[in-house]
């Protein structure tokens, strides 16, 4: 079944596929985000990095390596100590370090930047690595299990959101206006209705997000 699919049969037709995708995105984005670190390594992605550093700006960097040595993360304020051969931080090839400049990131051991390797997550949940999740995709990559679960939650909260948001300004425009008292009762009450429907789903999203990150 399509995501579109999955959040309709929690909250009914949400009538905007773009809004189905974009919250899609942002819900999945959120998850990705404050996903433990381990729970990411089981899924994540592997590219190289050359001497002139990577571009991460759409990747939630997990780790960085060179030829199988972890490298550790110090500021880019720091790292002219770690290629300074007299330091006690000189970066040797079996205990590289990495930084970033902005949103590349860079190895660096001998006392310059080299080559390696990035483990990655995509910041925002795609199809194959690069291609953004969309309403009428049915699955992810790089995600775990249990956070593409959160992310059709969120994206459902998202979508309800805008529900009750446009319900109450179609109230109001009947009440500023006069018009029917009837309709205005009936959109009240569907109004009611998705509240209600909205307090359930965030109590399961919060439920099943506090079991996934901890």
């Amino acid at each position: 079944m399509s995501y579109k699919g999955r959040i309709q049969d929690i909250i009914g037709d949400v009538g905007d596929d773009n809004l189905i995708t974009q919250a899609l995105q942002d819900a999945g984005a959120k998850i990705i985000d404050i996903s433990p670190l381990e729970k990411l390594k089981n899924v994540a992605r592997t590219t190289s990095i050359s001497s002139s550093g990577l571009d991460v700006s759409s990747f939630r960097v997990l780790g960085v390596s060179k030829s199988s040595y972890i490298a550790k993360l110090v500021p880019n304020e720091d790292i002219a100590k770690y290629k300074d051969s007299n330091s006690i931080h000189y970066a040797v090839d079996t205990e590289p370090v990495y930084h970033f400049i902005g949103e590349k990131v860079f190895i660096t051991s001998s006392g310059a930047a080299t080559t390696g390797d990035c483990m990655y997550v995509p910041k925002i949940p795609t199809t194959d690595g690069s291609t953004l999740v969309l309403h009428s995709d049915n699955g992810v990559v790089n995600v775990p299990l249990e956070a593409e679960s959160l992310m059709v939650l969120g994206a459902s909260i998202i979508c309800l959101q805008r529900r009750i948001t446009d319900r109450l300004d179609t109230l109001k425009q009947y009440l500023v206006t006069d018009e029917d008292v009837e309709l205005a009762s009936t959109q009240n009450i569907e109004i009611q209705g998705y509240q209600g429907l909205l307090a359930t789903v965030k109590a399961e999203y919060q439920q099943q997000l506090e079991v996934y990150i901890n």
